[in-house]
């Protein structure tokens, strides 16, 4: 289960497009360890082009995103009980390829 919860519209920044976006990843409390798209390895363990671009929560949490919250211009919801991850300042370059913002053919690999 992964669904879209926010997403910015694309800034330009220098030559590349950079956007904000968070994903509900799972109704229940987990954490995740990697994130690869179309077979390139994204994150893993603190590394890869996606270190320092998002804030993974597992459910635990019990105060909202702030990056949730200056977008909805309110307290965003805490999604507690929930797992999500909240991507920032995201370069469009990762995703070359990719004919949207939709970011839908992430794999994940998960452990409890």
């Amino acid at each position: 289960m992964y669904r879209m919860i926010y997403c910015s519209e694309p800034r330009k920044i220098g030559d590349d497009y950079r956007v904000d976006f968070a994903l509900l990843l799972n109704d229940k409390p987990f954490r995740f360890s990697k994130i690869s798209y179309k077979g390139e390895m994204l994150y893993q363990n603190g590394s890869g082009k996606l270190a320092g671009h998002f804030k993974a929560y597992d459910g635990l949490q019990t105060e909202s995103d702030p990056t949730l919250d200056a977008a909805m211009g309110e307290k965003a919801p805490v999604y507690k009980g929930y797992a999500y991850a909240v991507f920032n300042n995201v370069p469009r370059s990762i995703f070359a390829d990719a004919a949207s913002a939709s970011f839908a053919p992430y794999e994940m690999e998960f452990w409890p």
